[in-house]
């Protein structure tokens, strides 16, 4: 029997790392899963020549995935299309290829929450600041449009009796809501189990070249405005010296341009590095012993066999999100099972994550506050419980996705 895993293969993002994931777990069952690559040069293009190619790679997808015995679909409307109407074409095609389609929607968000900047347009009105207001209304107005996009791609699957996966109680609950389909499974994303990372804190220690009674902190992803580095900074600045942050990824490919010398986001923390190490800055040298910059290490992107290791060996891990709206993290996922002292903030997505896999509660911090951050840290309360089987593991993941493609 085989699958079919329709996914960005073979890029560096999020959705691509989560599908090769699937695809290992799944033939370590005994099945055969394959990878079926979108294009992304293609596919995310607004030159005209180029979205005609673009439709007809899609066809040519279309008309491998007809001959498999199930597909599944990760998507992410950004991956499929430039344009609503491209996305909702080409996702179309996809779907209707072969009846024993699944789809997995990430990054989903389909209600309005924007009643506080309403609030914001009338009180910036009454206040006579009419270009905050209009800029406030623009905003408003893009958000339901987004919004509507979202419901209009699940509103499509249900009515082609696609089966459906999402990631949170939440979106579950939205989009049975939605298409009144009982076609919706949920399921946090995956990676890892508890004690499938090695603890080999001494060995990073010796290759990072940290003292023995030095405590690491470590910070994983692609270096992204929203992952909250600049927090994770300035709480660094608050902790004793021997406290060492570990900043373990990389800039993101899509934010690498030409002729870039640094990307403005990642200067802006060397920037506040150098600035906080200056010998004029009595602020910032903790007890004046040891500047930022000697207790700060970028090591770029590692080996998943390597990120499991350092997630399991750091002293503390730490999740400074700011809220994006996202539907689930796998770095998140990761570091709640391999890390012994997660740290994360009051973002929705994580509040979700807990919420389905309550093992997971961890100490919590208001969003941007950093000395609170800097507190949960020398204080931190051993009450994680991981030594029972958990509810959703990377093998309930395989299962559930095996049962739908193969039943």
């Amino acid at each position: 029997m085989e699958i079919g895993i329709v996914s960005s293969i073979d890029e560096s993002c999020g959705n691509a790392t989560f599908a090769q994931h699937l695809i290992d777990s799944i033939n370590s069952q005994g099945h055969t899963a394959l990878p079926i690559r979108v294009n992304l040069n293609l596919t995310q293009s607004m030159d005209p020549k180029l979205r005609k190619l673009a439709d007809i790679h899609i066809k040519e997808v279309a008309s491998r995935i007809r001959l498999l015995d199930g597909v599944n679909i990760q998507f992410e409307a950004g991956l499929y299309g430039a344009s609503h109407k491209d996305i909702i074409r080409r996702l179309k095609i996809l779907i209707q290829a072969n009846s024993n389609t699944s789809v997995t929607l990430h990054a989903t968000r389909y209600f309005d929450n924007s009643s506080n900047s309403i609030n914001g347009v009338l009180k910036n009105l009454a206040h006579l600041r009419f270009r905050a207001a209009l800029i406030q209304v623009a905003h408003i107005k893009n958000t339901r449009k987004t919004l509507s996009v979202n419901r209009s791609y699940a509103v499509l699957l249900a009515k082609n009796k696609v089966k459906i996966i999402v990631h949170t109680k939440k979106s579950y609950d939205a989009v049975v809501a939605i298409t009144r389909s009982n076609d919706v499974r949920v399921h946090p994303i995956k990676f890892c189990n508890p004690n499938d990372g090695q603890d080999r804190l001494e060995i990073w220690k010796k290759r990072l070249h940290f003292e023995k009674d030095d405590k690491i902190i470590g910070i994983f992803g692609f270096i992204s405005e929203y992952k909250g580095h600049h927090q994770a900074l300035r709480a660094l600045n608050e902790l004793p010296p021997h406290f060492k942050l570990v900043i373990a990824g990389k800039q993101h490919p899509g934010s690498i341009k030409e002729h870039e010398n640094v990307n403005p986001y990642l200067n802006s923390l060397l920037e506040f590095i150098e600035m906080k190490s200056s010998k004029k800055t009595s602020k910032g040298i903790v007890s004046g012993k040891l500047p930022i910059n000697k207790r700060v290490v970028f090591l770029n992107e590692l080996s998943d066999e390597e990120l499991f290791e350092l997630a399991a060996s750091v002293d503390f891990a730490w999740l400074p999100y700011l809220e994006t709206g996202q539907d689930g993290s796998g770095i998140a996922s990761i570091l709640f099972d391999l890390s012994k002292r997660v740290i994360a903030s009051n973002c929705k997505a994580f509040d979700e994550l807990i919420r389905l896999i309550p093992e997971y509660k961890c100490e919590r911090f208001d969003i941007g506050n950093h000395f609170e951050l800097a507190d949960k840290t020398l204080n931190y309360r051993e009450f994680r419980k991981l030594d029972s089987p958990l509810a959703y593991s990377d093998e309930s993941q395989t299962r559930m996705y095996i049962d739908l493609l193969t039943t």
